[in-house]
């Protein structure tokens, strides 16, 4: 429906929300726990760039020390 309305979208965010959405439908609302989304989705997403940084940062010493 996004693509369809040229709404910008996300791929891993309407899976997240079509697994979320299909387990509330098979087993109701009591099958969704917001501690799990929160620690296994938000978390993650929220800190993956900062060790990426860390990662690309440390990487790029790294090579300037040996060259």
């Amino acid at each position: 429906m996004t693509w369809f309305l040229g709404i910008p979208s996300s791929s891993s965010h309407a899976l997240i929300g079509g697994v979320i959405g299909a387990t509330f439908i098979a087993d109701g609302a009591d099958a969704v726990t917001g501690d799990g989304i929160i620690s296994k989705v938000v978390l993650p997403a929220v800190l993956a760039p900062f060790a990426a940084g860390l990662i690309a940062t440390l990487g790029t010493f790294a090579v300037y020390v040996i060259t």
